[in-house]
This record gives C-alpha cells, structure tokens and sequence, in this order.
C-alpha cells in the first residue's frame, strides 16, 4: 500500500479517513462492516475489491484487541 503514487499506474484505491483506516487495522472495526457502512471505498478491478482482505494486514495485536472489545460489549 502506497501513501504516494510511487509512479505506477494504480490498480487499487483505497479511500477513507485515517481513523477509519487505524480503528480496523487494529481490529476495532470490521473491514466488511467499514466497506459496507462507506467508510472504506475501494476503486479498482472488481476482482482486486473481492481480494482486497485477503491481503490487508491486521495489527499483530488485533485479536487481543477484538477479544478485548468483545469483552466490553458483553459486559455492560
């Protein structure tokens, strides 16, 4: 993933805030939900779209994070 065009062309855009983009890196907010609420807007080859979470890397501490969060939820 490039922040800049590093000069190729681009075959996937990914538009969305960088909160956004930190709260499901981190496992806070499902990448599914993000792209189905609009908050993640993917531009490109459908076939690269349907691809796309297969090769987004999650934090290394994600699970912990989900587990985390869905302990909240369950308890107040």
């Amino acid at each position: 993933m490039c922040l800049q065009n590093p000069g190729f062309e681009v075959d996937l855009t990914v538009a969305t805030d960088l909160s956004t983009y930190y709260e499901v890196w981190y496992g806070r907010l499902d990448l599914a939900r993000a792209k189905r609420d609009g908050q993640i807007v993917l531009r490109g080859p459908r076939a690269l779209q349907r691809s796309f979470p297969a090769w987004f890397t999650l934090s290394p501490l994600a699970p912990a994070v989900r587990q985390a969060h869905s302990q909240q939820r369950s308890s107040g």
